[in-house]
């Protein structure tokens, strides 16, 4: 079969060959765009990775939601049963709004950050990161997290 070569378009206009070309997968990006979807497939996979090594996010309960909706802050705290107990609470800002202290409650125990959606790793600015902090206490307590806006917390319990 012949293949139609448009002049004024500037590209082979046979449909079969337009269709090729313009699937995702044949997409060549360059650059700065080329650095930030790496970043962003990176954040995929190690958000995958949580989500395949913890089973609250997979087969837990919810145990409690809290609902900030005044500030667009979410935060579901997820968890499974038995001797292998597994406990994450994921904090979401759906506004456009940075929070440099916000106050949460935790349950008591000790919080480790695995994940922030803010990381430079993910694109983010960094500036909000919470380095991976630990929140520890005996009983349930308030603790105070930097949140960027449109961004995303995981926190796992590790005792």
């Amino acid at each position: 079969r012949k293949r139609s070569f448009d002049l004024e378009k500037g590209y082979d206009s046979d449909f079969k060959t337009c269709i090729k070309d313009s699937t995702v997968g044949n997409i060549r990006y360059t650059g700065e765009v080329k650095e930030k979807m790496q970043m962003a497939e990176q954040y995929t996979k190690d958000l995958s990775e949580i989500v395949d090594t913890n089973p609250a996010l997979t087969n837990g309960e919810i145990v409690h939601t809290v609902n900030h909706s005044g500030n667009k802050i979410h935060l579901a705290h997820m968890a499974t049963k038995g001797a292998h107990k597994n406990e994450i609470i994921a904090i979401k800002n759906f506004s456009d709004n940075a929070y440099q202290s916000y106050g949460i409650e935790f349950p008591a125990g000790k919080w480790v950050e695995i994940m922030n959606s803010d990381d430079k790793k993910y694109a983010g600015s960094g500036e909000f990161s919470n380095s991976h902090r630990i929140l520890n206490s005996n009983r349930p307590s308030k603790h105070f997290i930097k949140m960027n806006g449109n961004s995303v917390l995981y926190f796992k319990k590790v005792n």
